[in-house]
Parts: structure tokens; C-alpha cells; sequence
């Protein structure tokens, strides 16, 4: 049986379906692709007067929010008033809030003035039903904790299951698969629990007491039981998984930096260094960015401790540390901490060293910190990582242990450093769930009339084909940790389950070509598919020598070249298109790669 979103798919191939002026016109941003379509489905189905629970499939970074929004204008304009956003953490409505009412901030979702068939509509936020009014967006913000007590239990100056019986209410639920506890119980002692005491049972009631209420719910990740997905089954209207949301150009592309040292120093080193080389390599091209780096600790004292580390660190840091750090790296392992290096060099002239080091103390002082475990500061705190890509914040650091996993929007996050040692599969679990916040890409322009970039693909990646570019590193989430074997191996093989990396990644060798083909690729380029560029040295790592490499390359390349020869010129010569040879064979043991020959 085929999913709703699958038979919207087909159907939307042949109906000409248009976002309405209403959504359109009073947004602030404007809709990517996807999103269209998200909207388009959704469009196609609430012209059958039987649905009304639906749920939107798809993943983090990709503007759930935004479609939410997108939904209490349709609503409004079908004559809904009240609304009800929950959700599981406190903290996540608070950034919803702002997204929703702020017109102040930078994430503010609709525009400075509403406007629904020619009246002004406000916002307004409400606590109880009493304070809804007949001509405004009327939302109640909440968490599912804090709601189904509420719906439970009469209480004065609170909402009851009564208050629901003469209104029709849009219930909006983001990370919505906390909502699924009471589909998951199989056994009747359990079900009968949760229909006296579960939060999906309570939420239900409340959605069913009027037949004109509506629930869209949101998530990522739909929890697998068969129970769970035969609910669903009807209901998913869209499906945008975080595999397509990479593969679209959306995200950051993920790169793993290995450290021998064990000591902490070498990390925050590393990190601090790279995010330095960011921001003055934007700087060159006439880009703002602050990029921000997070140490991640997997206890709450290891954490705190280690931010009077990088504190202490810091202010006793000097040109001979960084000069030694330099000395040990790996230039075939860090090819951007290399190159980090050589800019520094050219930008800083002769005491680069000192240059590096007072820049480093300037940018990443203590006031730049923030320790998200203190809780006697959660409201600074969340306002300040709700924020952090605006120009008057001047937050550089996070030290935080898991409250940032989950509802927590960033685009400026540029390294993320694991202090940790433990190597468990849960905790490699967490961590691909932060890296997975941390791909959403970050759009960049630049002020100079020469590296000015098309808008279209303003929140796209721009350089997957060109990645020696300088910018390309603007185009990278850069993840730090030990070189522990077993751990990497969990940490990848669940980046590559959430789509993260592809699950074939390529790797790059730099090839001399033979003469014979000389004539071939003198007016050409050679561009090789890959994830991490491999050195002639790392090629000793195989298990066949770096010459015998070099050699069957040479022999194999040679051999296609010539028999594709005529091909290969009619087509350079006439469309400069891209002739693509997928090489096998010989190189089996190697891993396929692909060489693309350009004009």
C-alpha cells in the first residue's frame, strides 16, 4: 500500500496547483523548492473534507517552521483563529515564540504587516481562550508536558478539555514523535494506561472534541514500530528525508579531523585555529561570518571543567605552542589546517605567530562563552543561541553536553569538537545528531561586486565541483575528535544511516599522466570524485605500493583514452561537456573512482 505523499507525488504531475497570494505575499522568507512542493501536497489534499490529521515527514535544517507558518495563513484565510504549537522542550517553544511574534528578530516567518483579504491580521499569544480575539492569529504556545496536565485537570485561569468543545482549533505539533508513546504499547494493561495517562491519548481527545479541529504534525525521524508507521501511513503528506536534503546541496559537507595527541589543548587548538582561518578568509572575499565552534563534553562536570580549561588555555597561550602544533600536523590528514598555515603566513608577514595568537585571545575571550549546562542562566543562554548568526552577537564558544541535540536552529556552527573518550554506539548515536544540526548550510554574499553569487543558489552549496576553492570551506562542518578507530567507525557508518555521507564516498590521487596522453589533456582538466584528498605518501597506506599504483593507473587510463579517443574529441570540441569514465577492474582493491575530463 502506497503512502499518501507517494500517491500526492503522482497526483501532482497532472493538476496545476498554485500557492495562494495569502502565503505567499505575508512570509518573510521565501520557500525553497521542496517546500513548495510540501505546500503544493498539502493544497491537493485538504480538498477531501475527511482529512484532517496530517504529518509533515522531514528533515532538521529543512524550514519546518516556515511550513508551519505557511499553514496558520492558509488557516486563517479558511476561518481559523486559534492555534496550539507544542512541543517537548520549553526551550523550543521559546525560539518558536520568537520566530512566530518577534518582528524584531532575524528569523521573524512572516512579514512586517499581515495582510488576508485586505484586512491587517496581528499575532497574538495567548495563554487561556479568553484572550483570543476575532481577528488575529490567536496562538497558544506549550509543551506536550505541560498540556495534557492542563486537559486533565480543571484549573482556573488554564484551558480544560471544555474549552475545546465550541472552538475549532489548529493543533500544531513539532517533533512529533515524542506523540507516539501510547501507539507504541502492545500489551492491554498498557493500553489501558495510556488512555487514562498518555500524552498521545490526551492530545487526541482534545484533537477529536471538535470534528472541524485540525493536527499537522512535524518531525524528522518517525519512529519505526509497525504500529507507528501503519498509523501513519495515511498521513505522511510529504517526505523530505535528510539523505535528499544533502544530496540537494542544503547542507554542509562533513569532514572528520583526526587528532594522535590526546591532550585537550591540541583540540581546542585546532578548532580555534580553523574558525579564525574562516572568518579572516570571509573577511578577504567581503563576507561576514562568524563561525562558532562547540566543544561537546558526555558529562555535565567533564564539561564545565573543560571550559575552565580552554579559559586557562587560552590566556596562557603563546607563538611557540601554535608553532609546534603547526610542526606536528599531518598536511595530508588537515589539508585545511595546512592551508590555514600558508594564510596566515601571507596575511600576517613576519610575526604571523604572535598575529595568531593575540587574534586568538581576542576572539574567543571568556565573554564569548557560553556554558549551556548553568542553568541559572537558561534565559540569556537561549536567547543568545537563538541568535547567534546576527552581527550583535558575539558569542564564539558553546561547552554544552546534550541539550543541543534536538530543536536547536544554527547555521554558523562551523566545528564541533568531542572531548569526550568513551566510544559507545549511543554516544556516537548523539553526536551524528548534533553533526546533523550542525550541516545546515549557512548562506553567505559577498560585498564585492566580483564574488557576488547567483541568488538562486544563495542557500545551496556552490562549490562541490571546485573544491580547492577558497570558499569551499565555508562549505564544510569540520567535526574534531580522536583518532579512535572503533569510534569513527560508528560515527560514520551512522552519518552515512542519516544521509549525512554518501555510502560510496570517493577519494581523490593526484596522478602524472602519461605522455601519451599529453595531447589529450593539454587544452583539459582532470577532476577526480572525492571525499578527502589522498597525497602520494598516504598511498603507502594500501596494500600495493604508491609506484604500482601510479603505474595501473597510468596503463588503464592510457587504454581508455585510446579507445575512446574520437569520442572523447567530437564531444569536448562541440559541447565542452563533462566525459565521465568510471575506472573498476584493476583498481578493485583500491575502491572505484570516478575521473571526470573537462574542456
Amino acid at each position: 500500500m502506497r503512502k499518501l505523499c507517494e500517491k500526492l507525488e503522482g497526483a501532482l504531475e497532472y493538476a496545476d496547483v498554485e500557492i495562494p497570494s495569502h502565503i505567499i505575499d505575508n512570509l518573510s522568507k521565501e520557500l525553497r523548492v521542496y517546500q513548495e512542493t510540501a505546500l503544493k501536497h498539502y493544497l491537493l489534499q485538504r480538498k477531501n473534507p475527511q482529512t484532517n490529521h496530517l504529518m509533515f515527514n522531514m528533515a532538521t535544517g529543512s524550514g519546518k517552521t516556515l511550513m508551519m507558518a505557511s499553514l496558520i495563513l492558509d488557516c486563517y484565510q479558511r476561518g481559523y483563529r486559534d492555534f496550539i504549537f507544542f512541543v517537548d522542550r520549553k526551550q523550543i517553544v521559546e525560539k518558536t515564540k520568537a520566530n512566530f511574534t518577534e518582528k524584531s528578530s532575524s528569523k521573524y516567518l512572516f512579514k512586517e504587516q499581515i495582510i488576508i483579504n485586505s484586512s491587517k491580521v496581528d499575532v497574538n499569544t495567548i495563554k487561556t481562550f479568553d484572550e483570543s480575539q476575532e481577528d488575529c492569529i490567536n496562538i497558544l504556545f506549550t509543551t506536550i508536558q505541560s498540556l495534557a496536565p492542563m486537559l486533565k485537570i480543571d484549573e482556573e485561569n488554564s484551558i480544560s478539555l471544555e474549552d475545546f468543545k465550541d472552538r475549532k482549533i489548529v493543533f500544531l505539533a513539532d517533533e512529533a514523535h515524542h506523540l507516539n508513546s501510547d501507539t507504541k504499547k502492545k500489551s492491554s494493561t498498557q493500553e489501558q494506561e495510556a488512555k487514562d495517562d498518555g500524552w498521545e491519548t490526551v492530545v487526541q481527545k482534545a484533537f477529536k472534541s471538535h470534528p472541524n479541529n485540525l493536527l499537522f504534525e512535524f518531525t524528522a525521524t518517525i519512529p519505526q514500530e509497525k504500529n507507528v508507521l501503519e498509523k501513519y501511513q495515511d498521513k505522511i503528506v510529504f517526505e523530505y528525508d535528510l539523505a535528499k536534503f544533502c544530496k540537494d546541496g542544503y547542507s554542509k559537507r562533513i569532514f572528520v579531523m583526526k587528532y594522535e595527541n590526546n591532550t585537550l589543548q591540541v583540540r581546542f587548538l585546532g578548532a580555534i585555529l580553523m574558525s579564525l582561518f574562516r572568518e579572516l578568509l570571509a573577511q578577504e572575499y567581503g563576507i561576514f561570518i562568524k563561525p562558532v565552534v562547540l566543544f561537546k563534553s558526555e558529562l555535565t562536570k567533564d564539561s564545565n571543567t573543560n571550559r575552565e580549561l580552554f579559559i586557562e588555555f587560552l590566556e596562557n597561550l603563546d607563538t611557540d605552542q601554535i608553532q609546534d602544533f603547526y610542526k606536528n600536523i599531518n598536511p595530508s590528514e588537515s589539508e585545511f589546517l595546512s592551508k590555514s598555515h600558508s594564510f596566515f603566513k601571507k596575511k600576517f608577514g613576519e610575526n604571523y605567530l604572535s598575529n595568531i595568537a593575540r587574534s586568538l585571545k581576542n576572539n574567543f575571550k571568556n565573554s564569548f562563552i557560553i556554558n549551556t549546562n548553568d542553568d541559572s542562566e537558561l534565559e540569556k543562554n537561549q536567547f543568545l543561541l537563538n541568535t547567534l548568526e546576527d552581527p550583535s552577537n558575539d558569542i564564539r564558544v558553546i561547552f554544552t553536553v546534550e541539550k543541543l541535540n534536538e530543536g536547536w536552529d544554527v547555521l554558523n556552527l562551523f566545528d564541533i569538537v568531542r572531548l569526550g573518550s568513551q566510544s559507545t554506539t549511543k554516544i556516537a548515536t548523539k553526536e551524528v545528531q548534533l553533526i546533523g544540526r550542525g550541516a545546515r548550510y549557512c548562506p553567505f554574499e559577498s560585498s564585492k561586486e566580483e564574488y557576488r553569487f547567483d541568488p538562486d543558489f544563495m542557500f545551496k552549496r556552490k562549490f562541490d565541483a571546485d573544491c580547492n576553492n577558497d570558499l569551499s570551506i565555508l562549505e564544510r562542518l569540520t567535526y574534531h575528535t580522536l583518532n579512535d578507530v572503533e569510534f569513527i567507525r560508528k560515527l560514520n557508518e551512522g552519518m552515512i544511516n542519516q544521509g549525512l555521507l554518501p555510502d560510496d564516498p570517493k577519494q581523490r590521487i593526484d596522478l602524472v599522466p602519461n605522455k601519451k596522453l599529453k595531447h589529450i589533456i593539454e587544452n583539459n582538466q582532470i577532476y577526480y570524485a572525492k571525499n578527502e584528498r589522498i597525497r602520494k605518501e598516504k598511498l603507502l597506506n594500501y596494500q600495493i605500493s604508491a609506484n604500482k599504483i601510479i603505474h595501473e593507473i597510468k596503463s588503464l587510463l592510457c587504454h581508455i583514452f585510446q579507445k575512446e579517443l574520437k569520442r572523447v574529441r567530437r564531444i569536448s570540441k562541440k559541447s565542452k561537456r563533462i566525459v565521465i569514465f568510471k575506472i573498476t577492474a584493476k583498481l578493485e582493491k583500491l575502491s572505484p573512482q570516478n575521473i571526470f575530463l573537462r574542456q
